[in-house]
């Protein structure tokens, strides 16, 4: 009761269909609950929730990041999609190098104070898109927030060997 709306209850009470529309508060609150009980308010439990939701995405149903042997190029698709989904704001990946992205979060002044989950959501991201390049031949990748983050903008670096 102290995270979620009965609204909210009722939402997730039913099957989740991941394809579904759902609304953007009941996906706030029910994250920051799942962080805050769970993960331990940990920024590196907030990433293995990332690493964790894509090794739970048939490899079949994402073909576009997951096909590939080349660890930027699934990142890059991976982070496209989600741009897709998260069309409240602007999520941009830009190579570093060869072996490394940055993702940046960002968009209206007014929809970024209304978000305060921000970073949650780059750390789950960046998370994703390291296991996201491992499934595509990587060795070995980490993630980190960009030293450039700050409040309303977000950004994460993401690196692979």
């Amino acid at each position: 009761q102290k995270y979620l709306t009965m609204e909210d209850m009722k939402i997730i009470s039913d099957m989740i269909i991941p394809a579904a529309w759902y609304p953007l508060d009941t996906f706030r609150r029910a994250g920051n609950a799942v962080f805050e009980l769970f993960g331990e308010s940990d920024p590196e439990a907030a990433k293995q929730w990332g690493r964790e939701m894509v090794e739970r995405i048939p490899d079949q149903m994402f073909k576009s990041f997951f096909d590939k042997q080349d660890p930027q190029k699934g990142v890059m698709n991976y982070v496209n999609v989600n741009a897709r989904l998260l069309d409240f704001m602007r999520i941009r990946a830009a190579e570093l190098s060869e072996r490394s992205v940055t993702i940046a979060f960002h968009g209206e002044p007014a929809v970024l104070a209304a978000f305060p989950e921000l970073p949650l959501l780059a750390l789950i991201i960046a998370g994703a898109a390291e296991r996201v390049a491992i499934k595509n031949g990587a060795t070995a990748a980490e993630s980190r927030l960009a030293p450039h983050s700050r409040q309303g903008l977000a950004a994460v670096e993401v690196s692979w060997k």
